[in-house]
């Protein structure tokens, strides 16, 4: 697997990525205050998303890197997942946040737009949480129940060999009497 070259790999950083996120939040925002603007919202839309892509591409690339580094003696230790809540609680945390800026501008007159926009999202993310969880079966991750991308990111092309290979025994009885003498395998 190649490393994100360039921007790429800068922009998909998580530090990076909180902040690139937070300034395409920004730029809605205007939008919506300024309704005027609407190609800086549709750009910061195309931006967070190449953002997005970005930081998948990263974590992709480093989860490959760790199993790739801990395949050798003494290697790297793969790193083990974040606590299975942490991602929920800063979601929510967002969520609230936003909620709790929403209800700032409820003299608004946009405020029930937003409102239903935001429930929607939160509803959305909660949908998709709910199916996710169904599919696994409930309960934590385990190994067995990974997909086998997950399970296994270096994948083995080949699996034997490609010419047919003597067993041993058969290997030394192939080789000529005064290699047999030299190799003291006159007894096969």
């Amino acid at each position: 697997m190649k490393r994100p070259a360039g921007l790429r790999w800068v922009v998909g950083q998580p530090v990076v990525t909180l902040a690139a996120m937070g300034g395409g939040l920004f730029c809605l925002y205007l939008w919506y205050r300024e309704p005027g603007l609407w190609f800086v919202g549709i750009a910061a839309l195309m931006f967070m998303g190449w953002v997005m892509k970005a930081q998948s591409d990263v974590a992709a690339y480093k989860a490959w890197k760790r199993e790739w580094d801990s395949m050798a003696p003494g290697g790297a230790r793969p790193r083990s997942r974040d606590a299975p809540g942490v991602r929920a609680l800063m979601a929510m945390a967002v969520f609230a946040v936003l909620g709790a800026g929403l209800y700032g501008l409820r003299d608004d007159p946009n405020y029930p737009v937003m409102l239903g926009l935001l429930v929607g999202v939160v509803g959305l993310w909660l949908l998709g949480g709910l199916v996710r969880l169904m599919r696994r079966g409930g309960g934590a991750p385990s190994a067995k129940r990974a997909r086998p991308a997950e399970r296994q990111p270096v994948a083995i092309c080949v699996r034997g060999p490609l010419i047919k290979v003597p067993d041993l025994s058969g290997a030394y009885r192939s080789l000529p009497e005064h290699c047999r003498k030299v190799l003291g395998a006159g007894r096969i």
